[in-house]
């Protein structure tokens, strides 16, 4: 999961006309479009290197990357019951996102289970989270 947020935040850096495009076609204001293809990269790669950081980091990092994946299919929902249906510049100008809006919420929903997943089994393999939670 950590190389695919550093992928999506690093293709969107390196075709950084596409996002902007793709919001601003789904109806966004042309300084909101440039604020989160902005903000967007740099948010999405953090994700990824804090996903392969220490237990700790990572415990933060998933809960992050859920919510993100929350966020970005329900925008991709909205796209589709909006008839723009059209793809959604997940990976810039690399081709892996797929041109169905549906498609791509599946994709998301199923990462954000798999973190979930994995957020729940590191805590209760983190000794330093059990004892504190036997303290409090």
């Amino acid at each position: 999961m950590a190389v695919l947020f550093l992928v999506a935040g690093a293709s969107k850096w390196w075709s950084a006309d596409d996002l902007p495009r793709v919001l601003l076609s789904a109806g966004f204001s042309a300084w909101l479009a440039d604020a989160v293809a902005w903000l967007l990269p740099p948010l999405e790669a953090a994700i990824g290197v804090s996903l392969l950081l220490d237990q700790r980091a990572r415990a933060r990092s998933h809960v992050l990357a859920v919510c993100a994946l929350l966020v970005f299919s329900g925008f991709l929902v909205w796209l589709h019951v909006t008839g723009r249906n059209s793809g959604c510049g997940c990976f810039g100008r690399l081709g892996l996102g797929s041109d169905s809006a549906m498609w791509s919420v599946a994709r998301n929903l199923l990462l954000a289970l798999l973190a979930a997943a994995s957020f729940v089994v590191g805590r209760r393999a983190d000794p330093d989270q059990q004892s504190e939670g036997k303290r409090v």
